[in-house]
């Protein structure tokens, strides 16, 4: 029996199905396929979910050069831009700064590096910081973390890090191989 039939006979009528079978349609094989997908949503994003951070590395470098779009790593260029700042003035100037580094997205970019959405003391709400800038532009970005329940989860439960939104938008799984397909 197929999960998402296995998930219907447990919790009949419930949200979880419609979850479920949306996020298999979510499911693509490749970031041409999850940009066609995106082109009529408010948020133009395809997310490369996986669990190497090599396999995101290559899939992302692919990525840039088979679109042709700028490739911009967060965990470098964030850092750079939040340097001169003290704790508190980086939470301030948090979104400012990842819209600067982000810049004109209007041909499309490649997110990759993007752990330092994740730091808690920069308040960012990774998912959504994602979402929002593909709100500005297409955008293809590495989640290092995977799709459980028709959720995008990144670390265990009580870690920093910690995140588990409802996945709303296509994504690519990337295996080891760091292959995505197109």
């Amino acid at each position: 029996m197929p999960v998402v039939e296995a998930i219907h006979c447990a919790y009949a009528g419930g949200n979880l199905i419609a979850m479920t079978k949306s996020v298999e349609r979510l499911r693509v094989d490749s970031v041409s396929d999850g940009l066609a997908l995106a082109a009529n949503s408010d948020a133009r994003l395809v997310l490369l979910v996986g669990r190497s951070v090599r396999a995101l590395r290559k899939a992302t470098d692919g990525a840039a050069e088979r679109l042709g779009w700028r490739e911009v790593d967060l965990n470098r260029e964030l850092s750079l831009r939040l340097l001169p700042f003290t704790g508190q003035e980086r939470r301030d100037e948090a979104w400012e700064a990842l819209e600067e580094v982000v810049g004109n997205q209007d041909s499309g970019v490649v997110l990759t590096g993007t752990d330092i959405l994740f730091e808690p003391s920069l308040g960012y709400r990774p998912y959504e910081a994602l979402r929002r800038l593909a709100r500005r532009g297409p955008v293809v970005a590495s989640w290092f973390g995977t799709v459980e329940d028709g959720q995008i989860v990144r670390a265990h439960q009580g870690h920093p890090e910690h995140v588990r939104a409802r996945l709303d938008v296509p994504f690519v799984h990337v295996e080891q191989s760091g292959g995505v397909g197109k």
